[in-house]
């Protein structure tokens, strides 16, 4: 059971049963090599988390399911509330932490403080998570079921591996780094259509908690 808030008029709280989520995260754009999306067209992670846990956790169950090794970079969580949504929810790391003197992004919530039971997530809902703002690692997040039975397990686990996980700095040659004169480098590591479906990599569950 979790506590979702008090009683109106008294002092008892007001409990719901925990839930158990399950989500798709999909490398959508990131400093990938061309030859790299070419072998793996899809990289995904299926992911199942229970609803007492935070979005500061389902940060780090994404930074382990893709094998990455540099955690000192900032993230962000958005949550668009209609389509091209210009003023999404977001919420990003909590103050201090690994950054000494960070205070939190602007206009942000934390994400310590942000359980998935407490954001009303529903089935097939997307939302969005970015890390290492200078690098661009953008993601797609799909809420693939919700069940209201959470077995005796630990979280975060990861159920399904679609796709290798991409080196989180490429080895760049010269010429690719620089670039032609004139070409747009954002077109640099762009993935294909996010939508297409990949065979899965390895299907046993593995755990993805830090």
């Amino acid at each position: 059971m979790v506590k979702i808030g008090w009683l109106k008029g008294s002092k008892r709280p007001v409990y719901r049963p925990e839930k158990l989520y399950t989500f798709r995260v999909d490398i959508v754009r990131g400093p990938i090599k061309d030859e790299f999306w070419e072998a793996n067209p899809v990289m995904a992670r299926v992911i199942r988390m229970r609803g007492k846990q935070t979005l500061e956790e389902l940060h780090w169950a994404i930074y382990d399911a893709f094998n990455r090794d540099e955690e000192d970079h900032l993230y962000e969580f958005t949550f668009p509330m209609k389509r091209r949504d210009r003023n999404p929810i977001r919420y990003g790391p909590p103050p201090g932490g690994m950054f000494s003197g960070f205070t939190g992004l602007d206009g942000a919530g934390h994400s310590d403080r942000k359980t998935l039971d407490g954001l009303d997530l529903h089935p097939r809902q997307v939302f969005y998570y970015e890390f290492d703002f200078g690098d661009g690692w953008q993601h797609k997040i799909k809420v693939v079921s919700i069940r209201n039975e959470v077995p005796d397990e630990k979280y975060p686990v990861v159920v399904e591996r679609i796709g290798e996980s991409p080196p989180q700095y490429a080895d760049w040659d010269e010429d690719e780094y620089e670039g032609e004169e004139g070409e747009d480098e954002e077109e640099e590591g762009d993935g294909p259509d996010e939508n297409k479906e990949g065979a899965s990599e390895n299907g046993e569950e593995t755990n993805a908690g830090k």
